[in-house]
């Protein structure tokens, strides 16, 4: 979407990725936000705001090295 376009370009250019790749990053990092997002919501996870951090962080970590 053209609104996504401005966070998808400064993810490639952080991460050193292409712009096809920063899309993928992008579409998996709102999927997996989602779902932590709706654990959270249904009281299935309980988390502190650190912890949430640190797992965002090595998602992207890891979506940004396939």
């Amino acid at each position: 979407s053209p609104w996504n376009r401005e966070a998808i370009d400064c993810t490639a250019v952080q991460y050193g990725l292409t712009v096809k790749e920063a899309e993928a990053v992008y579409r998996d990092v709102r999927f997996y936000t989602f779902g932590i997002a709706e654990a959270l919501y249904a009281g299935s996870l309980i988390a502190e705001e650190n912890e949430l951090r640190q797992l965002l962080r090595g998602a992207i970590r890891k979506f940004c090295a396939q």
